[in-house]
């Protein structure tokens, strides 16, 4: 005879129900983490492709200011474009590194990235630590705090100065020193003209400058 099973441990239909409750809100809290975890390595995936379709340029390592400005202020731009995850830039990014700046990641990205939140706006620091060296940056600044309109237009002349300012900023660590410096830079005849204005930015600056020139 099969041996009568015990009433006080036979479930109610209460306790079945919540049972059941319990399971399916188990299952549906595991697949919203698997869809989860796969929309995000299918946005990383899609942010890298956005971004190749781009065709963005590499940076070989070249030690001048510039050339590294313009390359991060292009990804800069690109990973905004294309709505690039902050978690994704770095390891983009990368892959855009050839020669010199690639031998440079392969030997201290490993450290770098040990560090604590190390992200998009850090690895631009350790970009400009390592390929603006001392005597560059002394060059780009000595460039600028003798630069002169000379025989250049306003225009050439506005285009260098602001692309030399950012080298200079114990110079012109403001905009009313940057109007000041770029005022003081001009041909004289355009520049008594312009410094009785008040001009408060340099493009006010620029524009009466053009005007007059």
């Amino acid at each position: 005879m099969a041996p009568r099973r015990d009433p006080d441990n036979t479930p109610t239909n209460a306790e079945l129900a919540q049972s059941v409750q319990q399971l399916a809100q188990f299952m549906h809290t595991l697949g919203a983490t698997v869809l989860q975890n796969n929309q995000n390595q299918n946005n990383g995936n899609d942010a890298a492709k956005r971004v190749a379709s781009r065709n963005p340029p590499s940076f070989h390592g070249q030690e001048d200011p510039r050339i590294l400005e313009n390359w991060l202020r292009l990804f800069d731009k690109l990973f905004d474009a294309v709505s690039c995850p902050e978690e994704q830039r770095v390891d983009i990014a990368v892959y855009y590194l050839q020669q010199e700046a690639d031998n440079w990641w392969v030997s201290s990205g490993p450290t770098l990235r040990q560090q604590p939140d190390f992200n998009w706006e850090a690895f631009k620091i350790a970009m400009r630590k390592r390929f603006y060296p001392a005597h560059v940056q002394a060059t780009m600044r000595d460039e600028f705090i003798h630069l002169k309109q000379m025989g250049m237009s306003v225009q050439e002349y506005h285009n260098k100065f602001v692309d030399l300012a950012p080298f200079a900023k114990t110079i012109v660590p403001d905009e009313s020193t940057k109007v000041e410096k770029f005022i003081y830079g001009l041909n004289y005849d355009t520049q008594k003209i312009v410094a009785v204005l008040g001009c408060q930015t340099l493009t006010d600056a620029y524009d009466r400058a053009a005007v007059h020139y």
